[in-house]
């Protein structure tokens, strides 16, 4: 009777079996073909998301929360599970199940003459819930009205738990210094990606 491997079960025949070579190679065959196939499906494409845009946005001093200071993304660069959902031609990543996430930003900003700086907080938000994340990024923008801006890119990452069966929906928020007024930003995206496979 035939035995099998300890670890993944492989079929194959033992000395007093009868000879069946064509059987024995196509029992082994389908066996590994299937345990592929298995294997396969474990280590499969995560749920994964980017949205963008290259549309000048002006962010100004004490914005009304979710309006002014919320950045706007117009572009959907990839979504391969349907976390992104558009409305009134803005797109947004609505996160709807329980999972981890690794979610990360990025906002450029353009080149001002001037060298004054201060240091905004630039974080990404979970609707309806406080702030998921939250760094702050100092000495590389500055107020456009006092005349100082060095072009940079801030970047923004961590990991989000998505813990009920309510949608949350991610955004890209930044918080002025009192003395800030308005700045500009450029090209922007912000991303998410599930621990787990689809």
């Amino acid at each position: 009777m035939p035995a099998s491997t300890p670890n993944r079960l492989y079929p194959y025949p033992l000395p007093g079996d009868p000879v069946d070579v064509p059987g024995d190679i196509q029992r082994l065959a389908e066996a590994i073909d299937d345990d592929f196939t298995t294997l396969i499906a474990d280590i499969g494409p995560r749920k994964f998301c980017q949205i963008s845009s290259i549309t000048p946005q002006v962010a100004e001093t004490q914005p009304i929360v979710g309006v002014l200071n919320r950045f706007v993304f117009d572009t959907i660069d990839h979504d391969n599970a349907g976390l992104v959902q558009t409305s009134n031609g803005e797109v947004s990543i609505v996160i709807p199940d329980t999972d981890y996430y690794w979610v990360y930003a990025e906002i450029n900003t353009p080149q001002i003459n001037g060298t004054a700086a201060t240091d905004p907080s630039f974080y990404i938000e979970v609707s309806n819930t406080s702030r998921a994340f939250r760094a702050g990024v100092t000495n590389n923008t500055a107020d456009e009205s006092t005349g100082g801006l060095a072009p940079t890119s801030m970047h923004m990452s961590g990991i989000f738990q998505q813990a009920s069966q309510v949608n949350r929906t991610l955004q890209t928020v930044i918080d002025f210094a009192a003395n800030k007024r308005k700045l500009t930003f450029g090209i922007r995206r912000m991303g998410a990606i599930s621990f787990r496979h689809i």
